[in-house]
């Protein structure tokens, strides 16, 4: 899985993490074995329903998914006294009316010189476009969106299947540092 690998590769074990579209906590189960601690958030219950009864069975006890739309997420919201080091995202942004809403969210609970990491889906063409996502970006599109609030450190191109064809470069992964 090319996308976590890219996610855990930024992960140390001094790191507090969060996911914002946790899902079913595949991901945040994961960087639970390498990191201090992960926070997971998602606004559908059943998601979240599913992440935490992964985590209760493989004994996670430095990882707990909240149900919680991404306009309420702040370290008090979370029951947190500390930032982030590295808050994360895959395959949300495109879902989403309002994409700079996540990056705002993220820059808000990460401490000063911690890592955004936001992955989506680059648009190719129309006919490929998800009937589930708001809008696909090209990769012109996201990195501007990112360059307005992030210091770009890093931009990761992975393969992407579409409709049973692999495109090379059809998944972005955009690393980058709040803006001074």
């Amino acid at each position: 899985m090319k996308r976590l690998d890219t996610i855990m590769s930024f992960a140390t074990p001094q790191d507090m993490c969060l996911d914002i579209g946790c899902g079913d906590g595949v991901y945040a189960f994961a960087l639970s074995q390498k990191c201090r601690k992960v926070v997971g958030v998602d606004a559908d219950y059943d998601g979240i329903r599913l992440a935490n009864l992964r985590l209760a069975e493989n004994k996670a006890t430095n990882c707990t998914c909240l149900q919680l739309p991404i306009s309420k997420i702040s370290t008090s919201s979370l029951g947190l006294d500390e930032k982030f080091d590295m808050v994360y995202s895959m395959d949300v942004i495109e879902h989403l009316p309002d994409p700079e809403e996540l990056i705002k969210s993220s820059i808000r609970v990460l401490k000063p010189q911690g890592l955004v990491i936001i992955g989506t889906p680059i648009f190719e063409n129309a006919e490929l476009v998800s009937p589930y996502h708001v809008k696909e970006f090209t990769l012109e599109e996201i990195t501007s969106l990112m360059a307005r609030f992030l210091d770009i450190k890093e931009v990761i191109l992975l393969p992407f299947d579409r409709k049973g064809t692999v495109y090379e470069e059809g998944y972005y992964v955009g690393v980058g540092v709040p803006l001074a």
